[in-house]
């Protein structure tokens, strides 16, 4: 049996919505790749962000809709004020960030090491009876390249009628 203090906190919470600007790719579903990708896309919009004078009104969010078992597609971006979001062009898109019902808990370590993470929150989910939408998305408290990393985890719960797959327009 694990001891308690080394089993991570989970909770079941719901998540506000709130404006957002992102880019939208697909992407093989390889963590290797998946974290260059958000490296990238993180610069794209802190160069765009910076350029109009935006703030993020919090850290970088990676939202995920569908794995194929090869590929990935994942909307990376930051929560904004709405007159901040209508901004958005080009590449540089606007809309809902993921909100509603999840499952959460944070992954401490390397981006590397994150799939372990969420075998144990899915493994959670399914010993609590819980539905998943098939919805996730993380919030980079630090850098993920970070060694020490700390990396909020979702997991969409079925049944929230509240919720808002990312990306959605305002």
């Amino acid at each position: 049996m694990v001891p308690e203090a080394s089993q991570p906190r989970v909770e079941d919470l719901t998540v506000p919505p709130g404006p957002w600007l992102y880019i939208a790719t697909t992407c093989s579903n390889r963590t290797s790749t998946i974290a260059s990708e958000v490296k990238q896309a993180a610069q794209t919009l802190d160069e765009f962000m910076q350029g109009w004078g935006i703030a993020p009104r919090g850290p970088l969010l990676v939202a995920y809709s569908e794995w194929d078992g090869r590929l990935v597609e994942l909307e990376c971006g930051y929560t904004v004020k709405a007159a901040d979001a209508t901004k958005a062009q080009g590449r540089i898109l606007a809309g809902h960030a993921p909100s509603g019902r999840a499952l959460h808990m944070v992954h401490h370590g390397p981006y590397a090491t994150i799939s372990d993470s969420y075998r144990a929150l899915h493994a959670i989910a399914a010993t609590r009876g819980l539905r998943l939408s098939g919805h996730r998305w993380e919030v980079f408290r630090s850098p993920p390249s970070a060694g020490d990393a700390e990396t909020e985890l979702y997991l969409q719960l079925v049944g929230d009628p509240a919720a808002e797959p990312p990306g959605m327009a305002p």
